[in-house]
Parts: C-alpha cells; structure tokens; sequence
C-alpha cells in the first residue's frame, strides 16, 4: 500500500495490527502501529478510511488515559462518520466520545454510549462493544446492580450471535459481577472454564480479570500461596498490557494481598508504584480498586495519602465515596456506601474493620451488630480467614 502511495489504506493496516497485538495484551508492540498509523493519516483529507483510523486512534487513546486526546480524535472521527453517512463508525465512536467524557468529568457521556447501543443492529459488534462500555462505565462510577443487568442481557446476545471475541468478554465480566454480588460458587465455577478454555488459546486482556477473582477469593478463603501466585499473574499481564484500566486495579489488589501476606515491605512498594501512576494521571478516574488502596493505606498508617493524590480527580465516583469515609476511620459509612454500590465482599470489610474500632471504644452492642452482618456473608462463602478474625472480634465483644 505504501509503495501504491495508498497512506490512508496502509494506516488502516497499521490500526488493525495495533488491535490484534492489544488483544493479545502485546501494548509494546501495539503502540508503534498506532503511531505509525496516525503519522500516515496526519494531514489526509476528510474521508471514509480516515474516520475508521481516526475512531480506532481515539478508542486506544482513552484506554491509554489519553481522555482529552482521545476524545478530540473520536469528535473529528464523529464529524467524518456523519458527513459520510458512516453508520457503524457513527456507532463506535459514540462509545469512546461517550466515556472519555465520562472519565473527565462529564455524566452526559453516558447518553451518547446509549445512543451507540440503540443505534445498532442486535448482536452487531458494535453493539456489544456498547453494551460493554456502557456497563464498564456504570460499574467504574459505582452503579453495579444496573451495570450487572447489562452484562447479562450483553452475554446473552452475544452468545446468541456467535460472537466470540464478545463472548469471552462478557464471561470474564460476568465473573467479576458475581464477586462483587456474593455469588462466590458460581464465580468460582465460571472462572475455572474461562481459565481451562484460556490455557487452549492465546492469552486475552480479560484473562486479568479471571485471574483477580481468584485471587481475592483465594485470600478470603485462606489461601495466601494461592492468591499471591494469582495476582502477581495478573500484575504480569497488567505490565505488558500497560493500560490503566487494568494496571490500576492489579497493583491496588496486589497491594492488599501482599499485606495480608505479611510482606509489608512489598505491599508499599506496590502501593507507592500506584500512587506514584495517579498522581500523574491525566484524568484520575478513580474506581473499584480504591477500595483496596484504601485497605493498604490505611493499614499503612498512610490514609492521608489517598486525598492528596486524588484531590485533583475529574469526576467524583462512589467508590471513592466509600474509600474517603474508610480512609477518616467512618467504616459503617463505608459499608453503607459499599451496599449503596452493590459491592457485598467490601460492604463486609468495612463492617468488620468497624467492629474493631467500635470494641476498642467499648461499644460492644454496636459491634456485635457490624459483626453478625459481615459475619453472615463470610459463613454463606465459607471465608475462613475473615470468619477466624470476626469470631475473635464476636469473643472480645461479648
């Protein structure tokens, strides 16, 4: 195509290379196509191929924590799409216009991913890719139960279409959903057939997920071996694919089970790394991580870091809610934001770290109650290890 002096073309080659590599978490060797694409269609008149380049160079851009670059390039993409009547770019870029304003700031956002889910055929992929962004994009500002909702109705279609890059998606979402719901077995079930199937195929961004939850389950059940293996899986994975959207929430995990490991020298290690990515981040969007961050900072004697690394966030979400009141020592105000949120497994801990500060003030009564709640949880789950703490909390209150 180069050698034709077709640019427009050869830069569309580039951006599809990028994605492959991106898939296959490969950031190092999907970034200098997207480079070489953008230089090849820099300066190119408005047309069909430059709004597909340019879609594609927004979308990698927001995941890349370039929002307000990201965002530029998705408007210009938008402006081509409908001069040219581009429905289907018209459809994708509406996703990455629509979260790149969410995560600088801007809730409208979430109006244009609805308008790129009602705009597409059902079981297009441009469709799915919306049904994703837009549950992604709820669950990240703290509204699980309806990000929940779309997973399922996104799996379901999927499914029904025979889309397989969707498909394995979703899966991997819909394990994180059942986490954060309680639904322990079922995302234990889940996880082993996404990992069996994995270690059949090449490796995919979303196996960090899988990963994650086993991780964290494992801890709670009292696998620290376990649990460590599996995360510092994921903290590999999130490495190579270099995007915030995973390396923040692996390290922020990573962190918390280090400590819970008894290896405090490498949880601020792995803490100081995320503190160190956020305050130089361009947007700040803070998620469902913080409510690990919050864990290790706060077991760190550190909880005054949180607010000055994230007082400069674009928008507030009410995971970051939940994480300041933990951070000030107001743990049932945690927890009911945590509930509020739909997150059982951090409702639980919250509980459980304000049974203990309620018994050292002698508040016996109102300790047992944080304690019977958090305690019903961690039976109905069979968490060893936090069922051991409560019970010695439920002694010391009696």
């Amino acid at each position: 195509m180069l050698a034709a002096g077709e640019d427009e073309e050869a830069a569309a080659a580039e951006v599809r290379l990028g994605i492959v590599h991106w898939y296959r978490v490969e950031r190092d060797r999907a970034a200098p196509h997207f480079e070489l694409a953008a230089e090849l269609i820099e300066g190119a008149a408005p047309s069909r191929v430059k709004a597909e380049v340019l879609t594609e160079l927004g979308r990698f851009a927001v995941l890349g924590d370039e929002d307000a670059k990201g965002l530029d390039l998705a408007r210009q993409a938008l402006t081509m799409a409908e001069e040219f009547g581009l429905a289907n770019f018209r459809a994708r870029v509406l996703n990455t216009v629509g979260v790149a304003r969410v995560k600088l700031g801007d809730r409208g956002g979430l109006a244009d991913i609805e308008r790129s889910l009602h705009s597409t055929e059902t079981g297009s992929p441009e469709r799915l890719r919306s049904y994703i962004n837009l549950a992604s994009t709820l669950g990240e500002l703290g509204e699980l139960r309806r990000s929940f909702e779309l997973h399922e109705a996104g799996l379901r279609e999927a499914e029904r279409a025979g889309q397989p890059g969707p498909v394995r998606w979703l899966r991997a979402e819909c394990i994180w959903d059942e986490y954060l719901s309680g639904l322990w077995s079922g995302a234990l079930t889940h996880m082993e057939e996404y990992l069996a199937d994995a270690e059949s195929r090449e490796r995919h961004y979303m196996d960090v997920a899988a990963f994650e939850v086993r991780a964290l389950i494992r801890l709670a059940h009292g696998e620290v071996a376990g649990a460590l293996a599996d995360s510092e899986q994921v903290v590999a994975l999130a490495r190579a694919a270099q995007d915030p959207q995973v390396l923040f929430p692996a390290l922020a995990f990573h962190s918390r089970i280090l400590l819970a490991a008894d290896r405090r020298p490498e949880a601020e290690t792995s803490i100081d790394e995320l503190l160190g990515l956020l305050r130089s981040s361009r947007s700040g969007f803070v998620s469902y991580w913080a409510s690990a961050l919050v864990v290790v900072l706060s077991a760190l004697g550190r909880s005054s870091d949180l607010e000055s690394t994230v007082q400069n966030s674009a928008i507030s979400t009410r995971w970051l809610d939940a994480a300041r009141a933990y951070a000030t020592g107001e743990f049932e105000a945690a927890a009911e934001v945590y509930a509020a949120i739909g997150s059982v497994p951090d409702e639980a801990f919250a509980r459980l770290r304000a049974a203990e500060a309620l018994v050292a003030a002698g508040r016996r009564s109102e300790a047992d109650a944080q304690l019977q709640q958090a305690l019903a949880f961690y039976r109905s789950v069979g968490a060893t290890a936090y069922i051991r703490e409560g019970e010695a909390l439920l002694a010391a209150s009696a």
